[in-house]
């Protein structure tokens, strides 16, 4: 229960501060991009530190991780505060959106969080596979994590996924066989919460 509130709380703080950074950006959208300041934050987040790490700049440790996310929400607090009154407006303009798209969010969550903590087995279909991948990602520093199955080598194979989700586990201290199953909550939450939104600004709901 402790790291399903965590992962939330990290979710929501990525997602707010890059609502904030980015606002200037999709001043234009209805929602002002709230929808998807979550995925958009968490893709950024990752790709930081997987093109640093694979450039060979900065390794993807633990503390390297989390000091990209300290820096994060440092820059969303001095954009906050320099347009701190543009900010309210914006929320006060678009409360209702904002407020669905956010409810929209934490019932999917909480929902798929019930359903993985009445069945949190990894044991079925490819999901040895995925949590192999994902243990992979979150240990590697280099940017190219390590094929399990053919020691010494790398993954051939699309694994930005995992390195997302790789990327909170390493925030969020919380370890894979949590972050694997959690993962699993966030991705339908934020896709719902983002189908919401859309769907509301093509319906002018």
């Amino acid at each position: 229960m402790l790291y399903g509130i965590t992962w939330l709380l990290l979710i929501e703080v990525v997602g707010f501060a890059t609502f904030v950074i980015f606002l200037s950006i999709f001043r234009t959208i209805p929602d002002k991009g709230y929808s998807i300041s979550k995925p958009l934050g968490i893709i950024c987040l990752s790709l930081a530190t997987w093109l640093l790490s694979i450039s060979e700049i900065i390794p993807a440790t633990e503390i390297a991780t989390i000091l990209f996310f300290i820096g994060l929400i440092i820059c969303s607090l001095i954009i906050g505060t320099i347009r701190v009154n543009t900010l309210k407006q914006v929320v006060k303009n678009n409360w209702r959106i904002i407020s669905l798209t956010e409810l929209t969010f934490l019932l999917t969550y909480l929902i798929f969080f019930c359903i993985r903590y009445l069945d949190p087995g990894i044991n079925h279909t490819e999901q040895p596979m995925d949590f192999a991948f994902l243990n992979a990602s979150a240990r590697t520093i280099t940017g190219q994590p390590l094929d399990p199955w053919f020691h010494g080598d790398t993954i051939s194979y699309y694994y930005f996924g995992y390195w997302i989700f790789g990327t909170l586990s390493k925030i969020s201290l919380i370890p894979t066989v949590a972050t694997y199953n959690l993962s699993l909550v966030a991705i339908p939450a934020m896709t719902a919460s983002s189908i919401f939104a859309l769907t509301s600004i093509f319906l002018k709901f």
